[in-house]
């Protein structure tokens, strides 16, 4: 995560100095941020999942 994390800076950062709409990169990278302050920094990206699980309520 944290090796993709570099990539999804860059591509928010690009896409802002680009003029291109920078919702969706920088939504994935916050996406990013959570997954390795929960402890997945050195796991794949595909660890998403797990943040993605949280936040769906269980019944």
């Amino acid at each position: 995560m944290t090796m993709n994390l570099t990539g999804l800076e860059h591509i928010a950062r690009t896409s802002e100095e680009q003029g291109v709409d920078t919702e969706l990169p920088r939504l994935m990278k916050e996406i990013a941020e959570r997954a390795i302050a929960e402890g997945h920094g050195s796991h794949s990206y595909l660890s998403v999942y797990e943040v993605f699980r949280k936040a769906v309520p269980r019944g």
